[in-house]
């Protein structure tokens, strides 16, 4: 009785019925039922008004995607809703909201429930809106996710597809995707993740760009990057050293 009066107390406190359902998922699937079709008919209110904040609705977006992987079953449909609702609404939406969707996007692909070349392809689409903290999220997200892909092995059908991704973007467009892909590659290559042939040609394909910002952001890279890795590199040495 005690157990079944603590299961209704934290239906509507999403906080800790998230802590509750990663101990014991099995014993929360009904609650995560009740607030799964609290999203959904959140998600039809929202989408008759995408526009407007709704605290409400980024509360379930939270919660959704950080337990949809412990009952990935019910939940195949998550990750295309929100791509869905972010790509035909991604320059209208609040940016609160755009942001939690995103951060939900990015928790779904590091539970394992969305494609991590799926996400970075999406993510570059989303340079296009005129949002600078959005931007920053993205050039940091798909950073650290190539980083974190290659941690403790190479991920080869990864960066191939994300570097033709980025090479066909610096190569062929010269708008602010245009640039953010050379700032990517310029970055992975400055962190020792990508140093391949393919990176370099891509980049270097960048400096003929009809953008100069593009190009002179390209041209950068190639001048004098060896002696700053070399720098950094021994920058590190001794923060080692001293602690």
């Amino acid at each position: 009785m005690a157990h079944m009066t603590r299961k209704v107390s934290v239906v509507n406190k999403l906080p800790q019925l998230q802590n509750l359902i990663k101990r014991d998922p099995e014993s929360y699937r009904d609650e995560f039922k009740l607030q799964r079709s609290h999203f959904y008919s959140e998600l039809d209110i929202f989408r008759l008004r995408p526009t407007k904040n709704s605290d409400r609705f980024c509360e379930l977006v939270d919660f959704m995607s950080a337990v949809a992987s412990y009952y990935k079953g019910d939940n195949l449909r998550l990750a295309g809703e929100l791509l869905e609702l972010l790509e035909a609404n991604a320059t209208t939406l609040h940016p609160d909201v755009r942001a939690k969707l995103l951060s939900g996007l990015i928790l779904l692909r590091n539970r394992g429930m969305l494609d991590p070349l799926t996400l970075i392809k999406f993510c570059m689409k989303l340079y296009m809106v005129q949002d600078k903290t959005l931007r920053q999220s993205l050039t940091t997200y798909i950073v650290n996710d190539i980083k974190l892909i290659n941690h403790k092995r190479v991920s080869e059908k990864v960066n191939k597809g994300v570097q033709s991704l980025l090479h066909g973007i610096v190569s062929q467009t010269s708008d602010i995707t245009a640039k953010k892909g050379v700032d990517i590659m310029a970055e992975l290559y400055r962190k020792h993740v990508w140093t391949d042939a393919r990176t370099v040609n891509a980049l270097a394909s960048a400096t003929l760009n009809e953008s100069t910002k593009v190009s002179v952001c390209a041209i950068r890279f190639f001048l004098g990057i060896e002696e700053r890795m070399l720098e950094e590199e021994d920058e590190e040495v001794k923060e080692k050293q001293q602690k």
